[in-house]
């Protein structure tokens, strides 16, 4: 255990993430903790919000005959450029990651990364695979 002098006032730390005042008062970073955990919470509240909607109206319009969400034709150069689509894995990213934070799964986030990373000549066109990938997360089974 160390005694450390912050400010004219006795601390001692030594136990992993606390500090004690000279009364003994645990003074924690828990408040710090918190409030960043709250941030983060928020934060992925917000982007799930967005998410939804913008992955079925991209689905939708995709489905429709619009190349560029699944990004299978990226080779082709920046012809297929979509900024909504970009915007939508841009989310689908960061979901996952602040989820996996927590220990948890992004389902529709990583089958949409999962649909993007689809490459070769056996793989259905863009517009086959928004329209099956809508249907699956439209299906009754899901909800």
């Amino acid at each position: 255990m160390k005694v450390l002098y912050l400010r004219g006032v006795k601390q001692l730390t030594g136990i992993v993430g606390k500090s004690f005042d000279h009364l003994g008062t645990e003074r924690t970073r828990g408040s710090v903790v918190k409030k960043r955990e709250k941030i983060k919470s928020q934060r992925l509240k917000q982007l799930e919000a967005e998410f939804r909607p913008l992955l079925i109206s991209c689905l939708e319009v995709c489905a429709r005959g619009r190349y560029g969400l699944f990004g299978h034709n990226e080779h082709l150069g920046n012809w297929w450029h979509w900024d909504e689509a970009e915007r939508l894995k841009e989310i689908a990213r960061e979901i996952i990651k602040i989820r996996s934070e927590y220990g948890e799964q992004a389902t529709e986030c990583e089958r949409l990364l999962y649909y993007c990373s689809l490459r070769g000549p056996h793989v259905v066109g863009e517009p086959k695979l928004a329209e099956q990938f809508l249907n699956e997360i439209q299906s009754p089974q899901r909800r």
